[in-house]
C-alpha cells in the first residue's frame, strides 16, 4: 500500500483549532477512499504560508528527501504554499524525490497539463495574498488620512487620547504633552536660528533628564508632526526620510506644536543640507533572469546595462567563447507573445474536460462523506437508546456514579457528532465548472499585462522551464508543462 504524510495549517492565532481538525480529517477521508496508509502528520498553527519559514513544513520536506512517504497530502494548495516561488520550488523538490503532492480540494489532471494547471492555482494562491496585503495596505492609508494613530512610537511632545471614529470604533488621537512640548519648541527655535544638533542635543539632555543624541535631533527636527502635519509612507528601507511620491501628507491633522513660521525656517535650513534626488532611479528588472539560458555553453545569461539593455553570456564576455547577446527589449516582448498568444490561447483547451475530472473525484468524495453521515445517525440512536436504559435504571433506583458519568460521556458524544453533523453538506455541489477555469486561465493572461515588473517576472517564471538563445538572437522556449492542442 502507497504512505502518505498529511500537512495542515492555520495562518491567525484567532483562528479556531478546528480548523486543523477539519483539514486531517477530509485528508484522512482521501486516504481511505484511494488507497494510502496514512502514516505522518504535520501541522503548523498560526503561521503564514506565504513563507517557507514553517518548521513542520520543513520537516515534511525534510522527511520526503529522505523516502519515509509516497505523498504528501494537504486539504488544498494554498496551506502548502502562497507564495508562488515558494509553491514551485518545493513542488519540483518533491517531484524530485518521487514524493506525489495532492490537494484533495483540487483535483488535477495526471501529467505535464496536471503540472501546469498546479502552477496556475498557485500563481492566483499568490495573486490573492498580494491583493489581500494591498487591501490592508489601502485601509491603512484611509485611517491615516483622518489623522489617527496608526501604531508605532509616539513622538516626544505628543500623547494620546482615545475616541471614537464616524463607524463607533475606538481610535486613538493625538494630544500635546505641554510638559514636553516646552522643550520641542525650543529645539526647533534653536536650530531655526542657527545652532548645531550637537549643541541642541546637549542642552536638551541637560533640561529633561533624559539622553539625546544628533540623531535623536535631527530626526525629531525633520519630523512633520510637529508642524501639524499627518504623514504616511513616508522613507524606504535605508532612506527614512526619504520624501516617496505615495507619501501621504495632510497639514492641520495634528494638533501643531511648533508655530507654522518657525517650522518653515527648519524645512528650510534642512533642505538647505539635502541633497536632493530628483529623479528616481529605479533599478531595471530583466524578467527573464534565471530562465534565459545560453545555447553554446548552456550557462545562465544575465542582463547588462548599458543604452540598449541585453541579456549577455558571462562565460562569453569573458571571452571562453564566441560573444552573443539578445536585446531585453526584443527577448521580452517575444517571451510576452508567445505566451499571450500560445500558451494561453484558450480556444485551444477542453475547460469542460479538465472539469469533469476535478469533480469526479469530488464525487467520490462524497460518497465517504454520506457513508459517514449515515453511521453518525446510527451511533446517535444507538446514544439515545443508552441513555433511556439510564434514565430507565435510576429510576428503579440503581443510581451510582458509574452510572452518572457514563450518562455524561454519552452527552458529550451526542454533542460531538451534532456539531460534525452540522459541518457536513447536504448538497453535494460540483467543485469546479469549465467556465470557473476558465477564468482562472484568463486571470493568468491577464496578468501578462501587468506593469508590475515584479509580478510579471514571477508568472512568467511559474510557467516557463527555460528559453534556451542561441548565436543569431534564435530562442527555444522550453515550457514546465505542456498543453495539448
Amino acid at each position: 500500500m502507497k504512505t502518505a504524510a498529511a500537512y495542515a495549517r492555520f495562518s491567525s492565532d484567532r483562528q479556531k483549532e478546528t480548523s486543523i481538525d477539519t483539514q486531517l480529517e477530509k485528508i484522512e477521508e482521501y486516504c481511505k477512499l484511494n488507497g494510502y496508509e496514512l502514516k505522518h502528520q504535520y501541522i503548523d498553527r498560526a503561521l503564514t504560508a506565504s513563507t517557507d519559514k514553517r518548521p513542520e513544513f520543513l520537516h515534511a520536506i525534510s522527511d520526503a528527501k529522505a523516502g519515509m512517504y509516497d505523498a504528501l497530502i494537504v486539504y488544498k494548495f494554498d496551506r502548502f504554499a502562497r507564495n508562488l516561488e515558494n509553491a514551485i520550488v518545493y513542488a519540483k523538490m518533491l517531484e524530485k524525490y518521487d514524493v506525489q503532492l495532492i490537494s484533495v480540494n483540487e483535483a488535477l489532471p495526471e501529467g505535464a497539463s496536471g503540472k501546469l494547471m498546479y502552477n496556475i492555482i498557485s500563481s492566483i494562491n499568490d495573486f490573492y495574498l498580494e491583493n489581500l496585503r494591498q487591501e490592508v495596505k489601502e485601509k491603512t492609508k484611509a485611517v491615516a488620512k483622518q489623522g489617527y494613530f496608526i501604531g508605532g512610537k509616539c513622538p516626544f511632545g505628543f500623547g494620546l487620547v482615545e475616541v471614537k471614529d464616524e463607524y463607533g470604533k475606538i481610535r486613538k488621537k493625538y494630544v500635546i504633552n505641554e510638559e514636553e512640548a516646552v522643550h520641542v519648541r525650543d529645539m526647533f527655535r534653536l536650530y531655526a536660528t542657527g545652532s548645531t544638533m550637537k549643541y541642541i542635543a546637549q542642552k536638551m539632555t541637560r533640561k529633561t533628564g533624559k539622553q539625546f543624541g544628533v540623531t535623536t535631533i535631527r530626526d525629531m527636527l525633520d519630523n512633520y508632526k510637529y508642524g501639524g502635519y499627518f504623514t504616511y509612507n513616508r522613507g524606504t528601507k535605508g532612506q527614512r526620510h526619504q520624501e516617496r511620491d505615495d507619501m501621504i501628507k495632510i497639514p492641520d491633522a495634528l494638533p501643531r506644536i511648533v508655530d507654522k513660521e518657525t517650522f518653515d525656517k527648519v524645512r528650510e535650513r534642512f533642505e538647505g543640507k539635502k541633497k536632493l534626488t530628483r529623479f528616481y532611479n529605479r533599478k531595471r528588472v530583466y524578467l527573464l533572469t534565471g530562465v534565459m539560458v545560453c545555447g553554446v555553453c548552456g550557462h545562465e545569461m544575465h542582463g547588462d546595462g548599458g543604452k540598449t539593455p541585453r541579456y549577455t553570456c558571462p562565460k562569453a564576455k569573458s571571452k571562453e567563447h564566441d560573444y552573443f547577446s539578445v536585446a531585453k527589449l526584443k527577448a521580452e516582448s517575444y517571451v510576452k507573445n508567445y505566451l499571450k498568444n500560445v500558451v494561453f490561447k484558450v480556444d485551444k483547451i477542453n475547460f469542460d474536460e479538465y472539469a469533469e475530472k476535478i469533480n469526479e473525484t469530488y464525487e467520490r468524495r462524497n460518497t465517504i462523506i454520506d457513508e459517514k453521515r449515515s453511521k453518525l445517525h446510527f451511533r446517535k440512536a444507538e446514544i439515545a437508546k443508552q441513555k433511556k436504559n439510564i434514565v430507565d435504571a435510576i429510576m428503579n433506583g440503581f443510581a451510582d456514579d458509574e452510572l452518572k458519568d457514563k450518562m455524561n460521556n454519552l452527552k458529550l458524544e451526542e454533542e460531538e457528532i451534532e456539531r460534525t453533523l452540522k459541518k457536513m453538506t447536504n448538497k453535494n455541489e460540483l467543485y469546479i465548472t469549465g467556465q470557473q477555469l476558465r477564468e482562472r486561465f484568463m486571470l493568468i493572461k491577464e496578468r501578462l499585462l501587468t506593469e508590475d515588473e515584479t509580478e510579471m517576472q514571477q508568472t512568467i517564471r511559474s510557467i516557463i522551464k527555460s528559453i534556451i538563445v542561441y548565436p543569431g538572437g534564435v530562442m527555444e522556449i522550453q515550457l514546465n508543462d505542456t498543453i495539448t492542442a
